[in-house]
């Protein structure tokens, strides 16, 4: 008996659910995996091409990125730095701050570079897209994957250089 009372309410709350969409002019829309596919194929090209910032006054990011700048310009040696945590906490957002800032630009005259290394990356276009930001005068569409990655270490060997990585995921 309880099964079928609750099952009651549920679908009393499903119609009315469904009333309230339509009063409110909310239309059923059919979503196929193609569909889904273009969407996440504009988002990767959005994210790839975004180091440019329109969020000059984030709110309670200030100390992390001058505590992050002031780390990667203080140190001599290469090094890699992560930022790390659970979707949605501002990563991205965070990074772009400190790629953004002008005492990153003026400090690594080598260039600066981003790309979005999303589940599914090809290594070479990985490659091409940091080595077309450090380097553009190159034409990057000829060269090997090998002659792309040796001519990255010798920018990163001869010049300071930040290249942010963003969106990698770990199985």
């Amino acid at each position: 008996m309880v099964l079928g009372f609750d099952m009651k309410a549920i679908s009393k709350r499903i119609s009315k659910v469904i009333l309230d969409m339509q009063n409110l002019g909310v239309q059923k829309v059919i979503i196929n995996e193609e569909y889904m596919q273009s969407l996440l194929v504009k988002e990767r090209e959005m994210r790839q091409t975004f180091p440019t910032s329109d969020e000059d006054h984030l709110v309670g990011l200030e100390r992390s990125v001058e505590r992050l700048v002031g780390y990667l310009v203080e140190e001599d040696s290469s090094q890699v730095v992560s930022i790390t945590g659970m979707g949605g906490l501002g990563k991205t957002t965070l990074a772009r701050q400190v790629y953004n800032h002008e005492t990153i630009k003026s400090h690594f005259l080598g260039g600066l570079a981003w790309v979005c290394v999303s589940q599914q990356f090809e290594r070479k276009c990985v490659w091409q897209t940091i080595l077309q930001q450090l380097r553009s005068e190159c034409d990057v569409s000829k060269m090997m994957e090998g002659e792309l990655l040796k001519e990255i270490v010798r920018v990163l060997e001869t010049q300071k250089a930040l290249i942010v990585i963003d969106d990698i995921w770990r199985e």
